[in-house]
């Protein structure tokens, strides 16, 4: 998940606390507003209230916290409104794209994302470069890994380069463009992305989970689909600058045409994926916001890919999304879901955005099934029965 960290405190450990076992991410719109609340959060954390329950603030703060923690009062001790991770029971709208993949079909073209191939590929992103820091002199060598996996896909790359402040210093970031044509004639296009950039600022940043799993995910699945026969045109996009601040789905949005926009037809967007602590009972999280029938309509989609390809990974909703690559897409009415582990918070607390987010943290098995559900729901995206559009 992206860091809203004061560009000064880039690289230092987060202060973290926790309320009730509930870590509550802090998402305002100014660096100085989230400086002063946490400041004032501390100095009455031990005598905050949560549903009648007196908390305690954790005894040992732990560095790497992904995001900040609002320690939510009660009454007027809420200084500010927080997103929390509200999950709700999956519920079928009816609205899944008729593809015509039959389950057979669905399953056979995830079947090339086994576990060894997820294994191989998360070490070799993450080798590729010990740091993928937008501003990292190390930053380069994996753009040119990710670009190289892309063209071995049989993908048409292209590279998408865009300015950003990085510790007060300008740089050029860069997102990396993979498009697998379609034989739709009007080139409608579905989008399966992940962020490849990593924290923190100074020395080593393997972000295995957050994001070399996503980024590895979409590679596989690019591997496996520009192989089929597919309708729709599929861009794979690795984004960077999602940990400053969203920047590169930002600018991969803002920077389509309005041609292009009315040809997009939905995005799964990919976010620490390879880690679970329960993996006889395996579990996602379909994120998006709002409950509108675009929104729906890749839910549903993604639960019949699940059912299909990994029966026995649990999916839950949430429908009031934040802080990953989704957001600029369903901010500009563009419809998203973001697939992320249901362990995410806790891969955020214990390693995330610290050199302690390596690949022996994850676990491939459940990396590769989050692959194959990702991989079979824009296999069904990209081949629809008919002309009716998602977005």
């Amino acid at each position: 998940r992206v860091s809203f960290v004061p560009q000064h405190k880039l690289g230092r450990p987060l202060r973290t606390m926790r309320i009730a076992g509930l870590f509550v991410p802090l998402v305002t719109a100014g660096v100085a507003v989230q400086d002063a609340v946490l400041s004032a959060l501390e100095d009455m954390a031990a005598n905050a209230v949560v549903k009648g329950r007196r908390a305690k603030p954790a005894a040992q703060p732990k560095p790497g916290r992904a995001v900040k923690s609002l320690i939510a009062g009660s009454g007027d001790r809420t200084a500010v409104q927080a997103p929390v991770e509200q999950v709700q029971e999956y519920k079928n709208s009816k609205l899944a794209v008729d593809s015509t993949l039959s389950k057979e079909e669905t399953v056979k073209a995830a079947s090339p994302v086994t576990t060894d191939a997820w294994k191989s590929g998360i070490h070799g992103l993450v080798g590729s470069a010990s740091s993928r820091f937008v501003a990292s002199p190390d930053v380069g060598s994996a753009i040119s890994w990710i670009q190289k996996e892309m063209s071995a896909a049989g993908l048409s790359v292209r590279l998408q380069d865009f300015h950003i402040d990085a510790r007060g210093t300008q740089v050029t970031a860069t997102n990396v463009i993979g498009t697998c044509k379609g034989s739709d004639s009007h080139d409608r296009f579905v989008v399966l992305g992940a962020h490849y950039d990593s924290i923190p600022a100074e020395g080593p940043a393997p972000g295995a989970d957050d994001n070399g799993s996503g980024v590895t995910s979409v590679l596989l699945a690019a591997k496996s689909l520009c192989s089929m026969k597919l309708k729709l045109n599929v861009e794979f996009v690795a984004f960077s600058g999602e940990e400053l601040g969203l920047h590169g789905s930002t600018a991969y949005v803002s920077q389509m045409t309005p041609d292009q926009r009315h040809k997009f037809q939905g995005a799964i967007i990919l976010d620490e994926v390879g880690l679970t602590r329960t993996p006889k009972s395996p579990e996602v999280i379909f994120e998006t916001k709002g409950e509108m029938p675009p929104q729906m309509g890749l839910i549903d989609t993604l639960a019949e890919s699940a059912k299909a390809v990994e029966p026995d990974v649990g999916f839950v909703v949430n429908y009031h999304g934040w802080g990953s690559d989704h957001m600029p897409f369903l901010e500009r009415a563009m419809p998203a879901v973001l697939l992320i582990e249901k362990d995410n918070l806790f891969s955020a607390e214990e390693y995330g955005h610290s050199p302690r987010d390596r690949i022996e943290n994850l676990d491939f098995h459940y990396g590769a099934q989050l692959a194959r559900i990702a991989t079979a729901t824009i296999a069904r995206m990209a081949t629809p029965r008919d002309e009716i559009s998602l977005a």
